[in-house]
């Protein structure tokens, strides 16, 4: 069964689970960034842009609304440099871009330790500046606890700079509280994190180990406005308790243009007037 596709047929809602934090500073600002998977779908052409709106002005008419992205061309492949600094141009300050790790790496048998990927990864992404959000890792769905000295390898390397979140999605890592302790500790140690992941069909990934000040979190709605009213809800009041602990990054992947617009509006005024 494909990650995020499960039969959700007898999902019920429950409350997320208590936090667990794996860093003792306190950030030092507080911020909710609310953003979806992209700036080009045809959904929002009948939303967020007028009839007759060239696509240069997509991205610029998106961050209106939203004030991140969850940067999914760079898993395909890493833009040069005109590129990276031609789409912050398009943004306004406080904007954050959250860029997938380039697929080089997160789908190659050493993580692209044997490679020049994550120098040439990095280099790319510098280019953001300040607009540079949380930078993730997204391993395959048969990447399983077995690989964990591979993984370990990689987060005490030189190949992972602060702020860079892993996202797992083998149930084997979420299984074993120990591993998951020596996992966390490790990230917290290099100010990195785990991309929490909340989906109906695998409430395993629907954790919430804070390991750094940043939080990346990948909301999966199964198109039901009901469950999403108590799930964002829930979500509201626990990122409302980490104001001292963490900035959050939330990142809708909903089937309903109109409704994500209006889940924004929702959490800016909540979290941001």
């Amino acid at each position: 069964m494909k990650f995020g596709k499960e039969d959700i047929t007898a999902y019920h809602f429950s409350p997320l689970p208590d936090a667990r934090l794996w860093t003792d500073r306190t950030a030092s600002v507080f911020k909710v960034f609310i953003g979806s998977t992209n700036w080009t779908e045809r959904y929002w052409r009948d939303n967020l842009y007028p009839p007759g709106t060239k696509p240069s002005l997509y991205l610029n008419l998106y961050s209106r609304t939203f004030n991140c992205i969850e940067l999914n061309t760079t898993f395909y492949r890493t833009p040069d440099s005109e590129q990276v600094i031609k789409w912050k141009e398009q943004t306004p300050d406080g904007f954050r871009f959250c860029p997938k790790v380039n697929s080089r790496i997160s789908q190659s048998r050493h993580l692209g330790m044997d490679s020049d990927g994550w120098e040439s990864f990095w280099d790319s992404m510098s280019h953001f500046g300040d607009q540079l959000g949380s930078c993730f890792l997204q391993l395959p769905e048969f990447f399983d606890e077995s690989r964990r000295t591979t993984l370990f390898e990689l987060i005490t390397g030189h190949w992972v700079r602060p702020g860079l979140m892993i996202e797992l999605r083998h149930a084997s890592w979420f299984k074993d509280l120990s591993l998951m302790n020596d996992l966390c500790q490790l990230l917290a140690g290099r100010q990195c994190g785990l991309v929490i992941t909340d989906t109906p069909g695998r409430q395993d990934v629907r954790h919430l180990e804070i390991c750094s000040h940043s939080l990346l979190v990948r909301y999966v709605s199964d198109g039901n406005e009901i469950n999403d009213k108590m799930r964002l809800e829930d979500w509201k009041k626990n990122i409302a308790n980490l104001r001292k602990e963490a900035a959050v990054q939330f990142i809708l992947h909903h089937p309903d243009a109109s409704l994500m617009i209006r889940y924004a509006k929702d959490w800016n005024n909540y979290f941001n007037s």
